[in-house]
């Protein structure tokens, strides 16, 4: 019996250790094995990996960095943002009257703050002939613009997007790329420090936040696409009276950063730097190849789109107005969209009805469109599809009538997704609760 125990013994020992020397042979497919099972949690816990994302933005850093290399650069605006600057900061004679500037492209039609950021930027790139300087710092704007889009994603007040979106963003657009390193535009500036702004308000920063939006639109316009929401969250979160105060801030930055110019020429000033019926060249339109140029041009046209503007825009955001202001028991959504969403939301409306699309003019929702689309309740085939016919309609030089064609066929089934996406159902109980509870911390603040 003792013999058979030592044996037994024995012979497990000898089993272990021939275990122990070929181990790593006979556990190496179980851990793949492994991996693969939980190989979707791990996918999707990569927001909250901040080692992965750091990742990534070294990729894009040397993606970048070769583009910058190996791609010529191509001369736009630049040149005009550098002459204009010149025109206002010259230190012998300043000029604040914008009648008077004019640069190789035209007059200037953007903003106090343009000028202040790119005044910086020329003292950043020896008056500007550094273009790659230029570049560089645009990688930077880059860079930090994809920062600042995986903190605003992966925040827990914003509607969770599938984590290799994320990486999609990043890789796929060359057009975007190309806006950013290649062409140097203000729209990029503009778009930055308007994510700044929305990541501010996730954080409950209202006063900062008011005043980097405030600053975003001084650098260019199209930032007001987003206001309507902007004041839609600001009421929702702080009710009338701290809504009012805060837009207050906002206008006090406009007008703090337009003084020496509204203080010159207040007319010139208005009617250079928000010419709301700027008629563009139709040679540059992505959006409207569609329709002839004496169509695109004429102001009958302008008002139309101005008019379906504004009545998507109602229609899309008509059941949230309500859910604030009727009384609890009574609400025509079963959900609220999160800020983050609203704001996209409100800005996409914008662009599906611009008068005209200029190529630098997608990276005003480039970045939104996965949230956007994430919203509706497509799925996520059609979802992707529409993400790739975008992306061709935007890439496609010259743009012509096919191209427009699907960019607004994209853009009008985005629209219908968000005009279906479970709308006039009754709230929760949950829901319900949610919201009185957020109504008497208004009326507690007040």
């Amino acid at each position: 019996m003792s013999k058979k125990r030592i044996g037994s013994s024995g012979s497990n020992l000898s089993l272990s250790n021939k275990r122990n020397q070929n181990g790593p042979k006979f556990r190496l497919m179980p851990k793949l094995r492994q991996l693969s099972k939980h190989a979707p949690q791990l996918a999707q816990d990569f927001f909250n990996s901040w080692n992965l994302v750091k990742l990534l933005i070294v990729l894009e850093v040397i993606l970048n960095y070769l583009i910058i290399k190996y791609v010529r650069y191509t001369e736009i605006d630049w040149s005009t943002y550098m002459v204009q600057v010149g025109q206002v900061f010259n230190s012998s004679n300043f000029n604040f009257d914008y009648n008077q500037i004019e640069g190789p492209t035209g007059p200037l039609v953007y903003p106090a703050g343009h000028l202040y950021v790119f005044y910086l930027f020329k003292e950043l790139t020896d008056g500007g002939a550094n273009i790659l300087a230029a570049q560089y710092l645009y990688l930077c704007i880059y860079i930090a613009q994809l920062i600042l889009v995986y903190k605003i994603y992966s925040h827990k007040r914003t509607l969770k997007v599938p984590p290799y979106m994320f990486i999609i963003m990043c890789f796929t657009s060359y057009r975007i790329h190309s806006i950013y390193v290649l062409r140097l535009f203000n729209d990029p500036v503009a778009i930055l420090v308007a994510y700044a702004s929305f990541y501010l308000l996730l954080k409950k920063h209202h006063c900062l936040s008011a005043i980097m939006f405030s600053f975003a639109i001084s650098i260019k316009m199209n930032i007001l696409l987003f206001a309507p929401a902007y004041a839609l969250i600001y009421y929702e979160d702080l009710g009338l009276l701290r809504s009012v105060k805060y837009g207050l801030v906002a206008l006090l930055t406009q007008l703090t950063l337009a003084a020496p110019f509204i203080y010159t020429n207040p007319t010139g000033y208005l009617n250079r730097a928000f010419d709301f019926g700027r008629v563009f060249l139709y040679k540059w339109t992505v959006n409207w190849k569609i329709i002839d140029e004496d169509t695109f041009k004429s102001p009958q046209f302008f008002k139309l789109l101005i008019g379906l503007h504004v009545i998507i825009l109602f229609l899309i955001f008509f059941t949230r107005w309500l859910n604030v202001i009727l009384p609890k028991r009574f609400s025509f959504t079963h959900r609220r969209d999160d800020p983050i969403v609203t704001l996209f939301i409100s800005n996409f409306i914008g662009m599906a009805f611009s008068r005209s699309l200029h190529y630098q003019f997608y990276v005003w929702y480039y970045h939104s469109l996965p949230l956007i689309l994430w919203t509706t309740n497509y799925s996520v085939v059609v979802k992707m599809l529409l993400l790739g016919l975008i992306e061709y309609s935007w890439n496609q030089y010259p743009a012509n009538k096919f191209s427009s064609l699907l960019l607004h066929s994209s853009h009008f089934l985005i629209l219908i997704g968000l005009f279906t996406r479970n709308y006039f159902k009754p709230t929760s109980q949950t829901d319900v609760s949610h919201q009185t509870q957020s109504k008497k911390k208004r009326r507690r603040q007040h």
